[in-house]
């Protein structure tokens, strides 16, 4: 999550979640990808790149929906 638009789609993304459960729909997860510059000893900006360019290709980012019933 490194712009404005992908800290929108995450919030819906939350929201989303929540109004499942409320609505007894089944066990949800938002998994949150976030820079941490102090641990990777990288400036903000350097971290939000090693975002986009490495752990983005790893964890694609998206809705992903299980097989409930």
């Amino acid at each position: 999550m490194t712009d404005i638009k992908e800290i929108t789609k995450t919030k819906k993304y939350i929201r989303k979640a929540f109004e499942a459960q409320k609505n007894k729909k089944g066990y949800s997860l938002v998994e949150i990808l976030s820079p941490c510059p102090t641990n990777w000893g990288m400036t903000p900006l350097n971290a939000c790149q090693q975002i986009n360019q490495t752990v983005q290709t790893v964890y694609p980012l998206g809705e992903f929906k299980g097989g409930g019933k």
